[in-house]
């Protein structure tokens, strides 16, 4: 039996005359349209205005990556309430700092903002700044905040490469600002080493910065070829490039030294956010090697924000990064553990049922894809995507972005027992839907 929520679709239409299409955010996908309220958690739980249990592996887009009502973290945040939180510089800027550089053998300094936008907007105008060179580099299905230069496009040809928008780009929009994507940046192809090497060869004295997610979370959490982020970090090297590693979803998640921690490289720039303040309070940050840092140090270049560096959101990382640092990151073990078995048993259930699925990416935020279902091989993967995805929040498994679960470290042996318990409903009810399509 699916979820009923009826209240969540009353509230939401009353709040829909306020709130612009009933949502706090949106793009050009059809999984957005769903609307439930939620009004308590513990834990991998929540529960909606109908009072539904789901299993939260949607984690606020991987932010909320020590579960919901962990009382360490909200008791230093209620603490620091009874402190001083209304001020430009406060008591917690050392010891949060020194803990992020310490963990990113990549970053001597940093600076902080609140979302990963501005943040990786900030991080491109130190690589200008810094090579005085004008453009960037960035990659197909990559995404870096929803900047007018930043966001959707796909390349022009398979020769020039630089972006241009395009009919059914889930994140095209009106309203960009005219010219502004193909005037600032080139889009190519990830994972190709020759593509890679040919451009920046033929473009090296233009190009002031190549930023990547060295796990690309927003598309299917694919990974790198061995091989591809070290030419990635040579032909930076070379040719006075910044290398800037967006790893606002990968930071603090897959490893306490993120997604460049398990590759063995080190960028230029790294832009941090999400986990990093736990989930409950927006925090980003731009941190880099020093020469580079240095830029804001000497007022070469500005970086402004008025709640930059407030004192609630620095707590809430401080605290964050202590609860995950404990007994060597003994967490990071904890989440992969349990989401490894949760995972291979959905792969094996799907298979029961005529679903060829694959898993992809880091434990802690992995994806899956359906290559095919066997009773019909003509209905395309992404429409078996949506509807496994759909059938999973009608039986209460909250995912991102439709195929991505994201972990946290409340995560235990009683939640993957409630998903398996959930899996046969969930696959009963998509075969259903499949076998009433006419594809």
């Amino acid at each position: 039996m699916t979820n009923v929520t009826k209240l969540s679709a009353e509230y939401n239409n009353k709040t829909s005359e306020y709130l612009a299409g009933g949502v706090h955010y949106n793009f050009r996908r059809s999984w957005d349209a769903t609307k439930v309220h939620f009004k308590d958690g513990k834990g991998t739980r929540v529960w909606d205005l109908d009072s539904n249990e789901y299993l939260d592996f949607f984690c606020k887009f991987g932010a909320n990556i020590l579960g919901h009502k962990n009382t360490e973290y909200i008791e230093a945040i209620k603490s620091a309430l009874d402190m001083i939180v209304a001020t430009n510089l406060s008591y917690i800027e050392y010891d949060l700092c020194k803990k992020i550089c310490e963990n990113f053998n990549s970053i001597d300094k940093v600076r902080f903002s609140l979302s990963g936008t501005e943040a990786v907007q900030n991080a491109l105008r130190l690589a200008r700044a810094y090579t005085g060179k004008s453009k960037f580099i960035r990659f197909i299905s990559h995404y870096h905040g929803n900047a007018d230069n930043i966001m959707g496009g796909k390349p022009v040809n398979d020769v020039d490469y630089y972006p241009i928008e395009y009919n059914g780009d889930p994140r095209g929009t009106y309203g960009r600002a005219t010219g502004i994507m193909e005037s600032q940046s080139y889009i190519l192809p990830w994972n190709n080493i020759d593509i890679l090497k040919a451009f920046v060869e033929t473009h090296k004295d233009q190009v002031a910065a190549i930023i990547t997610e060295p796990i690309c979370v927003n598309t299917k959490s694919m990974t790198p070829s061995p091989v591809y982020l070290d030419t990635l970090r040579s032909l930076c090297t070379q040719n006075n490039i910044v290398l800037i590693f967006d790893e606002v979803i990968t930071g603090f998640r897959v490893s306490l030294g993120g997604a460049q921690r398990l590759f063995g490289i080190k960028p230029d720039l790294t832009v941090l956010g999400k986990a990093i303040s736990g989930g409950a309070m927006p925090l980003s940050v731009i941190g880099g090697k020093r020469e580079i840092m240095d830029l804001y140090g000497t007022n070469k270049v500005t970086h402004g924000g008025t709640f930059n560096g407030y004192t609630l959101g620095l707590v809430a990382a401080n605290k964050t990064i202590d609860i995950l640092s404990r007994n060597n990151g003994e967490v990071y073990k904890h989440m992969e553990e349990h989401f490894s078995e949760l995972l291979a048993k959905f792969k094996e259930t799907a298979s029961n049922y005529g679903f060829s699925i694959d898993i992809h990416g880091h434990p802690t935020c992995s994806s899956f894809s359906c290559r095919k279902w066997e009773p019909n091989l003509h209905i395309p993967p992404d429409m078996l995507e949506t509807v496994l995805s759909r059938a999973m929040f009608d039986h209460g498994v909250l995912l991102s972005n439709t195929t991505t679960f994201y972990s946290n470290i409340a995560i235990c042996k009683d939640d993957i027992d409630l998903f398996c318990s959930r899996l046969d409903a969930i696959f009963e009810h998509s075969v259903n839907k499949l076998k009433n399509m006419k594809v």
